[in-house]
């Protein structure tokens, strides 16, 4: 039932949420790790 409800809910609303929440996680390792790579 679990993988049914993706299925349905595969929308471009949701591909877009999924998108931010990358842009997310790239922008946050990012700002991580510019200053370990600006140090050197």
């Amino acid at each position: 039932m679990y993988k049914i409800n993706i299925k349905k809910s595969s929308r471009p609303a949701f591909s877009l949420t999924e998108m931010l929440m990358a842009l997310l996680v790239a922008s946050l390792l990012l700002a991580a790790i510019a200053p370990v790579m600006t140090k050197k």
